[in-house]
């Protein structure tokens, strides 16, 4: 316990040692994001290009499209949000980055302040796909590239 003069009251609560208790809210949380070589679309392209760089654009983000702010509609696959997809399991992101096994790909990695920059995905479509999906808000640059060979 420790007075405080200035405001005449007992502080019980000890702010000497470390206020965050785990490691995730000090460093930020480690996440991954998959980025397959086996590309659909010159969007697709683009963005394993832009991986191999370290960097990852939201899809609503280009230039001529419209955003969306919908975690559900983001789940259901319309990418065209905010946000870019990241996963708290590596083995997620290994099947993005090689299609399931078809294609090389880029596992990128980086920390986060969780509430900052990372929301978990707590949409119904979001928790039923069972991805462990982060949602990053805004480009992403510096983030560690893994090539990934299937």
């Amino acid at each position: 316990m420790m007075k405080d003069p200035a405001y005449d009251w007992v502080r019980d609560t000890d702010l000497s040692g470390e206020i965050s208790k785990g490691d995730n809210n000090r460093n930020g949380i480690l996440l991954y994001r998959g980025v397959s070589s086996f590309a659909h679309t010159e969007t697709q392209a683009i963005m394993y290009n832009e991986a191999s760089f370290g960097i990852a654009i939201p899809n609503g983000l280009r230039p001529g499209n419209k955003a969306h702010w919908d975690m559900d509609d983001h789940a259901m696959s319309d990418n065209y949000s905010v946000w870019t997809s990241w996963t708290t399991n590596k083995s997620t992101a290994k099947d993005f980055a090689t299609a399931m096994g078809k294609a090389p790909g880029i596992i990128l990695s980086k920390r986060f302040k969780i509430g900052v920059t990372a929301i978990p995905n707590v949409s119904e479509t979001g928790k039923r796909m069972q991805e462990s999906e982060w949602l990053i808000f805004g480009p992403v640059i510096r983030a560690n590239v893994e090539h990934i060979i299937p």
